[in-house]
């Protein structure tokens, strides 16, 4: 057997080189074609955006992919933008900096459309065949970015392009930020984002056009995995259109052929996990208009998220609005829990509590004038355009363990506006439900009964209807936080947030009469009182009464309570005596600038200039200028401040004239200089010279200026003008702060005072000097 063995295997070796040599004349025959897998520089693609950050609120900025092909061949690839979610700086959850413009997204080479994704925030192009070589193609689309409250905080997202083809993906992004400038309410608990819903709000710039017919809104209202809801608004009333199928073909069509400029279509039947595309058509008489291809994908059948709808609470100003009185009996307990009456513009929040908390992704309420089936609340259908996007949408932050909240703003347009709470789940559920009634109403508004116009200053005391001792009680900071008794302002209006209950409301004011009115804040409430006085007959001695108990609670009770609070607070008692000396110092700094002229921020260099002066002054120099200033009546003017200023315009020599309007200045180099006569009320007067002069003596006229002619340039004048002739009272009473400061604290804490404040006692010294210079004249 090993002989056997040994024996095949020479035999091979041998015959090895014979099998080689044949094989290669057969290879000789045969040809081999293969494909090289396409890599990432095989492609071009950029990303570009029309502004850099940082972003301003409710702006449109445009992007610009540029892509192409270097391959020899043609090739089927995609290219696919998007835009991301990011945190704001000091906040966990996620935020919408952008949404995409409807309409914005052009079409790709080969007359391709773009593919809207509504859920995953994506626009698809799909290039069958592109040609080789083919290179510096662009698509465009754009994006707005949203409102916020969330203010001078930076609002991060980017915004990419991804190019994708067999076996290569080219990935290309731009990282931006939104910051929303403002100053921030600090808040005991955090602040929501409030920010726009998708395309809920036309710019003023985006108004209703009534000649062209468009779309509007496209807003994806729910999703689940065998319904979708959407919500369409156009530019004009029209009838409209929906193709949709899980392929381009558009199997299935829905049309409405209601003329309306809202529709809500619902899809139903549909397929769970299960891609769906479709179209919208809108037309009338005349027109008609075709939207983009949207896309989106049924989420699994799940349990969707609920809440405990019946917990939710409304609040403003720290006060429950929300009206638990209502009996759990009664069959329209639900919605009237929740129909809250408010002052226009002002704030308010919402807590809600969510049952299975672990399943949300997302968080937002909707403030609506339409309810869920686009029933107008309005009589006005245009109610929402004059809404501020912060007062429509908000998103929620988690407070704690299954507790949510949102800070929101009643808007200025009085009206019924409805509230919607939007969810988004982990499956990719979005439901939508109302959970309340935001009614907007003008505050409490005191007005004459003859010409309908707001009293001003009308004293309004509230009194709270006690069910237990069926008797009405005075309103106190116990009971409901608010101010009592309050005061109108110029329109007559009193903004106060009221829970649900009955009130009573004396209205008095030195000129009508007293008036009380009972009325109650409830379910079927939608206004505050409008309270209409009548005048009564000039009574001088009741109306001086009256306006001292009207001094007395607007002005010193408010003093009193801020002495209080400085005089419990050391930090406070500090901050205001340290604020009070050197307010006073820089008054007194500002007068002495008024007194010799010159603005406040030429004294740093004033004084080193003038005091040098002195000191080269001292000179027995021979030159001398002297003269006399008059008005151009020929009456002399005492006090006129007069310098001489060499080429640089540094200060030479200051005096001031006398009583008889005669000034000297001694003891000047020769050269050439500018002379400046300047005084308050008068044109100020420059003029070159030459030193020696001929004839030293002069003779000037100076012009007094004209009446002001605005209250703005009659105050300021005024106020310059006794600043300057209050300047050594104002000394006076800064060193009088001063050492009683040094008294109370210890001198330490005056030194920088005593350091400052001596700066204007030597700047009085040299302007006393620099006024009895002429006296021997």
């Amino acid at each position: 057997m090993r002989k056997f063995i040994l024996i095949l295997l020479i035999i091979s070796i041998l015959l090895t080189p014979v099998f080689n040599i044949f094989n290669f004349s057969f290879a000789s025959d045969l040809s081999v074609t293969a494909t090289i897998p396409a890599d990432e520089n095989d492609f071009q693609l950029q990303i570009a955006s029309s502004a850099t950050s940082p972003l301003q609120e409710q702006k449109v900025y445009s992007y610009t992919i540029t892509y192409g092909s270097y391959l020899n061949h043609q090739i089927n690839f995609s290219i696919v933008a998007s835009w991301s979610e990011d945190t704001a700086e000091g906040l966990d959850s996620q935020i919408t900096a952008v949404e995409y413009v409807h309409g914005s997204a052009s079409k790709g080479e080969g007359n391709i459309s773009p593919i809207i994704d509504l859920t995953n925030k994506t626009i698809t192009w799909e290039f069958d065949s592109f040609p080789a070589q083919t290179t510096d193609k662009t698509l465009t689309f754009q994006l707005k970015t949203k409102s916020s409250s969330l203010t001078n905080k930076k609002i991060n997202f980017s915004v990419s392009a991804s190019l994708n083809g067999p076996g290569v993906t080219v990935n290309k992004s731009i990282n931006q930020y939104l910051i929303i400038e403002g100053t921030s309410e600090s808040t005991a608990v955090p602040t929501s984002t409030p920010t726009p819903a998708q395309r809920l709000l036309p710019t003023p710039s985006e108004s209703l056009d009534k000649k062209k017919l468009d779309f509007q809104i496209v807003d994806l209202r729910q999703l689940t995995a065998n319904e979708v809801t959407l919500f369409i608004q156009t530019t004009s009333a029209s009838k409209i259109k929906l193709e949709y199928g899980k392929t381009l073909s558009f199997d299935n069509i829905i049309y409405r052929n209601v003329s309306d400029t809202k529709h809500l279509l619902t899809l139903a039947n549909l397929n769970e996990q299960t891609k769906y595309y479709f179209r919208i058509t809108i037309f009338d008489d005349k027109n008609e208009k075709q939207s983009e291809i949207y896309t989106l994908k049924t989420p699994k059948k799940t349990e969707l998220t609920t809440i405990e709808k019946n917990n939710i609470i409304f609040l403003s100003n720290n006060i429950i609005l929300n009206n638990f009185s209502l009996p759990k009996t009664e069959t329209k307990q639900k919605s009237d829990q929740h129909k809250i009456l408010l002052p226009t513009a002002t704030d308010y929040q919402i807590q809600i509590p969510f049952k299975n908390k672990n399943q949300i992704k997302k968080a937002e309420v909707f403030v609506r004038n339409d309810s869920v089936l686009g029933i107008s609340l309005f009589q006005k259908v245009d109610a929402l355009s004059k809404m501020h996007p912060d007062t429509a949408y908000g998103e929620l932050v988690q407070l704690s363990d299954g507790l949510y909240y949102v800070r929101l703003k009643v808007p200025e347009e009085k009206g019924i506006y409805a509230v919607f709470l939007r969810i988004t789940d982990i499956y990719g559920n979005i439901t939508e439900e109302k959970i309340g009634t935001v009614i907007a109403s003008h505050p409490i508004r005191i007005i004459n009964s003859q010409d309908q116009k707001g009293i001003e200053a009308a004293r309004a005391v509230l009194s709270i209807y006690d069910e237990k001792r069926k008797k009405y009680i005075l309103i106190t900071p116990s009971i409901i936080s608010i101010p009592n008794p309050s005061y109108s302002n110029y329109k007559g209006e009193i903004s106060l947030v009221l829970p649900p209950a009955k009130y009573q409301i004396t209205i008095n004011h030195p000129e009508y009469f007293e008036k009380t009115v009972v009325f109650a804040i409830d379910s079927t409430t939608t206004e505050y009182p409008q309270i209409q006085l009548e005048r009564k007959p000039f009574d001088i001695k009741f109306i001086l009464l009256n306006y001292k108990e009207t001094i007395q609670s607007m002005i010193i009770n408010p003093v009193q309570r801020y002495l209080n609070l400085i005089t419990s607070s050391q930090r406070m008692l500090d901050l205001t005596r340290n604020l009070i000396i050197i307010i006073f110092i820089l008054l007194s700094i500002f007068g002495f600038a008024k007194r010799i002229q010159i603005s406040p921020l030429a004294l740093p260099l004033f004084i080193p200039q003038i005091l040098l002066a002195k000191i080269k002054n001292k000179s027995k120099l021979k030159n001398y200028l002297k003269g006399k200033i008059t008005d151009d009546n020929e009456h002399t003017i005492p006090d006129v401040n007069v310098y001489l200023f060499d080429t640089q315009k540094n200060v030479i020599d200051h005096t001031l004239t006398n009583k008889n309007g005669l000034f000297l200045l001694k003891n000047i180099a020769a050269g050439n200089y500018i002379l400046a006569i300047l005084k308050e009320g008068y044109e100020a007067f420059y003029f070159s010279i030459k030193i020696p002069l001929t004839n030293p003596v002069l003779h000037l006229a100076i012009t007094q200026k004209s009446p002001a002619q605005t209250k703005s340039e009659k105050i300021k004048r005024l106020l310059s003008y006794s600043l300057s002739l209050i300047f050594e009272v104002l000394i006076g009473i800064s060193f009088a702060l001063i050492i009683l400061e040094g008294l109370i604290w210890g001198i330490k804490t005056i030194f920088p005072y005593v350091l400052l404040n001596s700066i204007n006692i030597v700047l009085w010294i040299i302007y006393q000097k620099n006024k009895t210079h002429n006296t021997l004249f």
